[in-house]
C-alpha cells in the first residue's frame, strides 16, 4: 500500500528499507570518466583480462529492471484508485497483482516472449562480455609488446593467456567473437533445452 505518512517521516520510512539502498547502489554505481584499469582472472588455467568499462556496462544493465515501474502502471493504469483502496484494505496492489493480472489475461503470451526476448539480449551481452578477453584489444595489446620488447612481465604475455583449454589436453588459440548474435544464439539454445549449447 502507499505510505501516506507526511515530510519527513515518509522520506526515513523509505530510507529504512533494504531495497531503497539496493536501488541506490545500483543506480549511482558508475566508472568515472577517462578512469580505466584491467582486471586478471583466471577460469580453467586460462587466463582472461577484463577492462573496467566491460564490467561496469554489464553492471549497468541491472539498470533495466527501472522499466518494471512504468510497465506495471501501464497494466494496473485502468484502476485509478488502486493507492486509495490498497491502503484502506491493507493490501498490496503492486508488482505481484500486477504480474498475476497479466499472466491471467490473453496478454500473458506476449508478455512471455517480450521477458524471454530482452533475457536473450541481455544474457548474451554478458556471455559475450565474460568470453571477450582484453588482450585481444589494439591498445593492451600495444602495451604487452612494448612490455615484451623491454622485458618487462604482462599479463597478457602469459602462455594460457593465449593458448586456452576446455579439456585440460587441447590447447586453441584464443580469438574474440566480438558479433553478440553467437552469444544470443547460445542463449536460445540453452533456454529452450534443445541440448547443443548448453551454457
Amino acid at each position: 500500500h502507499m505510505d501516506t505518512a507526511a515530510w519527513p517521516h515518509w522520506a526515513f520510512s523509505v530510507m529504512r528499507k533494504p531495497w531503497f539502498w539496493m536501488e541506490a547502489l545500483v543506480c549511482t554505481l558508475h566508472l568515472p570518466p577517462a578512469v580505466t584499469f584491467l582486471m586478471q582472472s583466471v577460469s580453467m588455467g586460462n587466463v582472461i583480462m577484463y577492462r573496467a568499462e566491460t564490467i561496469d556496462c554489464a553492471l549497468s544493465l541491472l539498470r533495466l529492471y527501472l522499466l518494471w515501474p512504468i510497465v506495471e502502471h501501464y497494466i494496473l493504469a485502468d484502476m485509478p484508485f488502486r493507492h486509495a483502496i490498497a491502503n484502506m484494505a491493507k493490501v498490496d496492489i503492486g508488482p505481484t497483482f500486477a504480474m498475476k493480472r497479466v499472466m491471467a489475461s490473453w496478454r500473458a503470451p506476449a508478455a512471455v516472449m517480450c521477458a524471454w526476448a530482452l533475457s536473450i539480449l541481455v544474457l548474451g551481452y554478458w556471455y559475450r562480455s565474460g568470453e571477450l578477453t582484453a588482450c585481444q584489444d589494439y591498445l593492451v595489446a600495444t602495451e604487452a609488446a612494448e612490455a615484451a620488447e623491454l622485458g618487462q612481465e604482462h599479463p597478457c604475455l602469459a602462455q594460457r593467456a593465449v593458448e586456452w583449454t576446455t579439456d585440460g589436453s587441447n590447447f586453441f588459440n584464443k580469438t574474440n567473437d566480438l558479433y553478440i548474435q553467437n552469444a544470443m544464439f547460445l542463449v536460445i539454445i540453452t533456454s529452450t533445452t534443445v541440448g547443443y549449447g548448453d551454457l
